[in-house]
Order: structure tokens, then sequence, then C-alpha cells
């Protein structure tokens, strides 16, 4: 049995019907031309028109208002940018430029904050060697570490629901932690999350259990509920 084909229109070239894309205006609802000539007119007409584009928007905009410093400088001092309606960038180059350092300063503040909690958590022993944080133990230091941070980080995102409204971690080292919850609450800690059963309370003996996460998210929507009707 023939497979069905086609002429292109372009390249001339007799094509199997899978080389064309379809095209409802036509009468066989496929396009004049096979896929490969299409793609190529497609680019040619892109690069083309571009260009038309970009030249006709900065010719005819001779200046351009600026939201930094809320002034109409040239629109030569404008960086080109293909994502706008007339093909120039929202701020001229030197608000771009201040905009750019400010962002650079933010950035770098926030890599310094991580690693001085690198170096913090170094100081408490999670760079100790034979560290593994699949084992309890190492899991109890990433969950002591956490309450230190809600505790005594104000740059914590929690801080101001634990350190900032009073709450402490009262127990003295790491050493005590781990041996708290091993040895007296003999719970398996992997699965689940710290909690203060006394939520107003702090982090100390006699106050802490371990709840999975489930347990723990239907724990604090009772406290919230209680907050509410008060």
């Amino acid at each position: 049995m023939a497979i069905p084909t086609k002429e292109c229109s372009e390249c001339e070239r007799d094509l199997p019907l899978i080389q064309y894309s379809k095209d409802n205006v036509t009468k066989d609802k496929l396009c004049p031309r096979c896929r490969v000539c299409d793609n190529e007119r497609n680019r040619l007409y892109r690069v083309k028109n571009v260009a038309k584009h970009l030249v006709g928007k900065i010719i005819v905009l001779k200046e351009k208002f600026c939201p930094g410093c809320k002034q109409k400088p040239s629109a030569k001092l404008f960086h080109v940018d293909l994502s706008t309606k007339d093909g120039l960038s929202v701020y001229c180059k030197r608000c771009l430029v201040q905009r750019q350092k400010i962002y650079r300063a933010k950035v770098q503040e926030r890599v310094e904050e991580y690693v001085r909690q690198l170096n913090y958590a170094d100081q408490e022993g999670y760079g100790e060697p034979g560290f593994v944080f699949g084992t309890i133990e190492g899991h109890l230091r990433f969950v002591f570490h956490g309450m230190n941070q809600r505790c005594n980080n104000p740059k914590a995102h929690d801080y101001p629901q634990y350190g900032g409204g009073g709450t402490k971690n009262l127990f003295e080292s790491l050493e005590e932690f781990i041996s708290y919850v091993t040895d007296v609450l003999q719970v398996d800690p992997r699965d689940k999350r710290v909690h203060r059963i006394d939520n107003d309370g702090h982090y100390e003996k006699g106050n802490l259990e371990f709840k999975s996460l489930p347990e723990k998210v239907l724990v604090r929507g009772r406290v919230v509920w209680k907050q509410q009707r008060k």
C-alpha cells in the first residue's frame, strides 16, 4: 500500500503527510510547506521583525520615564529588553546599577547569616566526624539546634513566637537533652516533632514530648481555637 504524500511548496519535495503541520485554513488541513521549510521560514521572520521592531521603537522613543529616578532621560540611557513592549528596560542604566548593588548586598547578607549558622552548628558539634543525621543522636542534634535558633536567634523566622515571646531552652547542653530523650522519654524521635506539653512553658524536662506531624498539627489547631475563644 502506497504511503500518502504531498509536494512542499518551498523545497518542492514529495514528502509523507507526517512531515507537514496541521493548518485548518487549507483544503487538505495541512500546511503547504513541510515542517523543515516552515521552521526556517518562521525563524527568518522572527529575526527580521524583531530587528525592525527594536529599531522602530528606539527611534520613536526619544525619552522614557524611569520609575527609579522619577525622570525622563534619553532612550539611549536604557538597555535593550525584548520582554517589554517598547523594547527598552524599565529602569535607566544608572538606576539599574543601583538596584543591582542593593540586591547583591541583600544576597550577601543572607549568605553571611547562613555561614554564621553553619559555624554555630560546628560549635554545637554538628560537624564532628562520624555524625550521621539518620541516627537518633544525629536527629536530636538538629532538634536541639532548632530549639536554640527559635529561642536565642532574633533573626530566625519563628523567633517572635518563641524567644520573642519569652520561651527559653532550659537544657544546659546537647548531651543533657539527648540523655533526657533517650533515657527518660525513651522514644524514637526520628519521625516525630518536638512539642511542649504546656504551650506557655519552656523547653525543659517534664514539658517535652515527641508527636508525629499530624498529631502536632491537631494539637496546634486546638490551641489556636482556644485562644480565639478567649
